[in-house]
């Protein structure tokens, strides 16, 4: 791995006299991609406004465009004509389904709203709990990942358990994360959104709040791989039952001396 990489890049190369120019480095790469985040963001950002204007500006004659002048009299073929009779035909569908939401939403009575409102104060509490317990979940058995192994083994007392026990721990951790898209849709669903861009911008939101432990743990166990002196005590840890030094051996990513020259070296690699 570190004839893949500039020599400029990785840590080894660099000594204590040094040091600035690294921090220097650090920097530059920083700096250059805070500002290309910050591009992109205003690129966008421009587009959204353009697009905003212009459907504010046809807001009140899309009827009669989608109506009166939505044919395209240059077609000849017969597949052509048959293909945009069904483009018009969605499009209306789809228009006057939205103005029928909309009338609906604007005709309900106070019950009504209460009953959608505690739908709704209903189905956060329960994506809230569906989330920490998730994250608890996941927490436990990555912290505790050999000793989950080693209980398993002491409770079955067979043969084939040795064969399985280092797959418990990744497996029941990949049925979390893959139970909880599940169980947060159904959440959505019983909360009843108006719309569905409504529903897919809180499914977007609260599975990318339920995946992000992944990230934080994987930044964590990098982390320690870094330091080898972080989480190196013997002190227990609140809520875990395991002392600082089982955790790191659980989370961290084992250090590779045959393919990288240091720990910062790994880090930056992979």
């Amino acid at each position: 791995m570190n004839g893949l990489l500039p020599m400029f890049m990785t840590f080894s190369s660099y000594n204590e006299n040094e040091k600035y120019e690294y921090l220097g480095l650090i920097l530059l790469i920083a700096c250059a991609s805070f500002f290309d985040a910050l591009r992109k963001w205003i690129k966008e950002d421009n587009i959204s406004k353009e697009m905003s204007s212009i459907e504010a500006e046809q807001e009140n004659v899309k009827y009669a465009r989608q109506f009166l002048c939505c044919w395209d009299n240059s077609l000849v073929r017969s597949t052509d004509v048959e293909d945009m009779q069904c483009t018009i035909g969605a499009e209306m569908v789809a228009m006057l389904s939205f103005e029928k939401e909309r009338d609906n939403t604007q005709s309900r009575t106070f019950k009504e709203r209460m009953i959608l409102r505690l739908r709704r104060f209903v189905g956060t509490i329960l994506y809230l709990c569906l989330l920490a317990s998730g994250w608890a979940g996941i927490i436990y058995l990555t912290t505790a990942s050999q000793q989950v192994g080693e209980k398993l083994i002491e409770t079955v007392q067979a043969d084939w358990v040795y064969l399985v026990s280092d797959s418990v721990v990744p497996g029941c951790v990949t049925v979390i994360n893959s139970a909880l898209p599940i169980l947060i849709e159904k959440i959505v669903n019983l909360e009843k959104w108006d719309s569905e861009k409504m529903v897919i911008q809180q499914l977007l939101g609260r599975m990318y709040l339920a995946k992000i432990l992944n990230v934080v743990i994987q930044a964590v166990s990098y982390s320690l791989l870094a330091d080898p002196f972080l989480f190196t005590t013997d002190a227990e840890v609140p809520f875990v039952g395991l002392k600082f030094f089982q955790i790191r051996g659980n989370v961290e990513v084992p250090f590779k001396p045959d393919s990288y020259n240091c720990r910062i070296d790994q880090v930056g690699g992979e």
